[in-house]
């Protein structure tokens, strides 16, 4: 069996290291009480994601379009049966692909059928297997190469992020700082100013005390002034 095994590492984030394997063989696939030699694939992007990347790409290069998926029919395998796959065959072409999740990985297998009796595979025609094989090569280099790069460039996002919170935190510090030295050197005036006001605080009392005796005073005077008689009276008792 024909293997092919790339790994792949990726920098995530603030996670670990992970090794991914893409692997690509040459397998069967089981359809319809029926065995079909396939083209086998296993890599980590979800099921989902590839099904609508493997449609988009058919229908995009070969004016293929898978049918199937619904609700009603078998959700795994997608098919374009009497289709003219020309870059496959030079006849009408029953071509199909299973998508499954396979051990935390997705197991995507495409295998074709040129009628009841002929599976497009190795034991027949294995140009026509080759065709294929290559379709299925030409859309991992175009979708796992974007996956890829959309992976790294979502990890350099992360991390441009993360700098430039860690950076914006230091400029608050700094600015903190300033802000705290500022204020401590406000307080030390504050403290100072405290201690010339307590001074003039009772210097104030003092004068107070002064001016209200002074008023008392005069008071009084006024009011000898206006009544002599009463005052010299009762100073005489």
């Amino acid at each position: 069996m024909q293997l092919i095994i790339i790994n792949a590492i990726f920098w995530l984030g603030l996670s670990p290291v992970f090794s991914q394997e893409l692997i690509i063989s040459d397998g069967t696939a089981r359809y319809r009480n029926r065995d079909y030699p396939a083209v086998v694939v296993r890599m980590e992007p979800g099921v989902k994601e590839v099904r609508e990347a493997w449609r988009d790409f058919l229908r995009k290069r070969y004016r293929v379009r898978l049918r199937g998926g619904g609700f009603l029919s078998n959700r795994d395998v997608l098919r374009a049966e009497n289709a003219n796959f020309r870059e496959l065959a030079n006849t009408e072409v029953d071509f199909y692909t299973e998508i499954v999740e396979e051990s935390d990985l997705t197991k995507m297998s495409v295998f074709a059928s040129l009628g009841d009796d002929y599976n497009i595979g190795l034991g027949n025609d294995f140009n026509q297997y080759y065709n294929m094989k290559g379709i299925v090569q030409s859309f991992l280099d175009t979708y796992l190469r974007g996956y890829y790069e959309n992976e790294v460039k979502d990890a350099q996002k992360q991390v441009s992020d993360l700098e430039k919170s860690e950076s914006d935190k230091r400029n608050r510090i700094t600015n903190n700082d300033k802000e705290i030295a500022r204020l401590q050197a406000e307080n030390v005036r504050l403290t100072e100013e405290i201690a010339t006001t307590q001074t003039n605080s009772v210097a104030a009392r003092e004068e107070l005390e002064k001016r209200r005796i002074r008023l008392e005073n005069i008071l009084r005077q006024l009011a000898e002034a206006n009544n002599p008689v009463f005052y010299n009276t009762k100073n005489k008792e």
